[in-house]
C-alpha cells in the first residue's frame, strides 16, 4: 500500500531453544502474512550491563537521561515516585528518555532498570542535584549527623568516632609503631626459645 503505516513489535516469552516456529500474521482486509523463525540453541542467562548513565538538567528542570546498554533492553527509569517508561520491548542498545516533569531544586537519585529480550534484569543509579531556578528558594540543608571538626566528626559529648580517628596519618604511624614493637617483642622471646 501506498501511504502512510504502522509499526508493530510484540516479544514473545516461554519459546523453546533451537526450535523453529511459524507466526501467522493478519490483519483485516489485507492478506495475512506468515513468518518462520529459529529460536538460538545458546540460553542466554547475562543481563545486559548498564553503561554511562547519566542525567542532563534541562530548562525549567525537565530531566534528559541517557545510557548504553551491552545489548537491546528495555527502559525504565525512576526518580523518587516519578516513574518514565521508554521501549517495553528490548530493541535498543543507546537509550534516551526525557522527562515530563520537572523536579523541585535539591539532591536525587535515578534508577535505570533494563531487561534484554530474555528477560534478564539489571539496574544502575546516580546522583544529580537540581540547583533553584531565579526566584526559587533553594532547599533547606539536612543538619549533620554530628558536629563536624576539622579531625573528623565528633559526637554530642566531644568525642571523634573510631573510623575517623584510625584514618587520620599520625594514629596510623602509631598503630604501625606498636604493632613492629609488638613483633620484635615476639621474635625476642622466640630466640630465647631457640637457643
Amino acid at each position: 500500500t501506498s501511504g502512510g503505516g504502522l509499526s508493530h513489535t510484540l516479544q514473545l516469552t516461554g519459546l523453546e531453544g533451537d526450535t523453529t516456529y511459524e507466526c501467522a500474521i493478519s490483519v483485516e482486509g489485507v492478506d495475512s502474512v506468515t513468518l518462520s523463525f529459529n529460536t538460538s540453541a545458546i540460553v542466554d542467562v547475562y543481563p545486559p550491563e548498564i553503561l554511562n548513565f547519566i542525567v542532563e538538567v534541562l530548562d525549567d528542570n525537565l530531566l534528559r537521561f541517557s545510557w548504553y546498554t551491552s545489548e537491546e533492553a528495555t527502559e525504565t527509569v525512576t526518580v523518587g515516585e516519578n516513574t518514565i517508561q521508554g521501549d517495553v520491548v528490548a530493541l535498543r542498545k543507546n537509550h534516551q528518555l526525557t522527562s515530563g516533569f520537572s523536579l523541585p531544586a535539591g539532591e536525587y537519585t535515578a534508577v535505570v532498570h533494563s531487561s534484554d529480550a530474555s528477560g534478564n534484569n539489571n539496574s544502575s543509579s546516580v546522583q544529580f542535584t537540581i540547583k533553584a531556578l531565579d526566584g526559587e528558594p533553594e532547599p533547606e540543608q539536612e543538619e549533620p549527623d554530628c558536629m563536624s571538626t576539622a579531625d573528623g566528626c565528633e559526637d554530642e559529648g566531644g568525642t571523634v568516632g573510631l573510623a575517623d580517628l584510625v584514618s587520620q596519618p599520625l594514629v596510623q604511624i602509631g598503630l604501625l609503631l606498636v604493632a613492629l614493637l609488638v613483633v620484635g617483642a615476639l621474635v625476642r622471646t622466640r630466640r630465647h626459645d631457640w637457643d
